[in-house]
């Protein structure tokens, strides 16, 4: 094996190597030991072989190849130096009539008027791409929101850690305060951020043991039975099924980071001037 030969094969590994580094951290966007050691090897080959092989890569860029093979290879640089700036710096660019790709002018505003920091792990499968890339751009509006992304059944350590048993709960929190939304829409993941964001909540207060609609009930509607028997109706004894249920109304009110609480004009009469809103 001679020298140029020698020369040329360790001048081609360097160039791999550095090949390598970069689709790593094209990859991972972000800066690992691996990929330095990796990138720093590839640039010491590469000029090892340059270097042994000076006289014949002279001649080479001198003749007409050496032009063509200089604007191939600049040419490809150019275009790797793009995708790699791509991937980094992403740009989007929301063409459709509705906006449907981009956040809503209240959430856009909320978020810039946020003064705590939010810090926000979603657990998902990949079938919830989109929901990633709802999370992805509210982490762009604002420093103050930092998102983590993990896959329950990859990472089921972390989850068992926060209390999540399936994909598509986040966990948010913000100075102490966690809270966890299961749902997948902008208006759920922003009032999540505006809840946990703020130290204090406001009561509701639902008046109870007047028969009034239960917020903690799921029941969506009442209505009377006839008790079993053979009378077709006449002289039936009917019963009262579990009133109506406002836990829909109960969840919403909760994603506004309002508390709700049931409260009994006969036992706390004196209880109503905390209520910030009576119902």
């Amino acid at each position: 094996m001679d020298r140029s030969f020698r020369s040329g094969l360790v001048l081609l590994l360097g160039v791999a190597l550095l090949a390598m580094a970069l689709a790593i951290q094209a990859i991972l966007l972000e800066t690992v030991v691996w990929t330095a050691l990796l990138a720093g090897a590839g640039a010491l080959l590469t000029a090892w072989g340059a270097v042994a092989l000076r006289t014949e890569l002279g001649a080479m860029i001198r003749g007409r190849r050496g032009e063509i093979a200089l604007y191939t290879l600049g040419l490809i640089g150019v275009l790797i130096a793009l995708a790699y700036l791509s991937v980094l710096y992403p740009v989007r660019f929301d063409l459709t009539q509705a906006r449907l790709y981009s956040l809503s002018s209240p959430t856009v505003t909320m978020l810039r008027r946020l003064e705590k920091p939010v810090h926000i792990v979603f657990f998902h499968d990949p079938m919830m791409r989109e929901t990633v890339e709802l999370y992805e751009l509210i982490a762009k509006q604002t420093r103050l929101v930092t998102v983590d992304f993990y896959d329950p059944m990859l990472n089921p350590a972390q989850a068992r850690m926060l209390g999540v048993q399936f994909a598509g709960t986040a966990v948010m929190e913000s100075e102490g305060r966690k809270l966890q939304v299961n749902g997948d829409s902008e208006t759920d993941i922003a009032n999540g951020i505006l809840r946990v964001s703020r130290a204090t909540t406001q009561p509701v207060c639902f008046l109870d043991a007047h028969g009034e609609p239960d917020p903690f009930s799921m029941e969506s509607h009442d209505h009377l039975e006839g008790a079993p028997g053979h009378t077709h109706g006449l002289g039936a004894k009917y019963v009262l099924h579990e009133r109506h249920g406002m836990a829909k109304a109960r969840h919403s009110l909760e994603n506004l980071n309002y508390k709700v609480e049931k409260v009994s004009l006969m036992q706390r009469g004196d209880g109503l001037s905390r209520c910030a809103v009576l119902v």
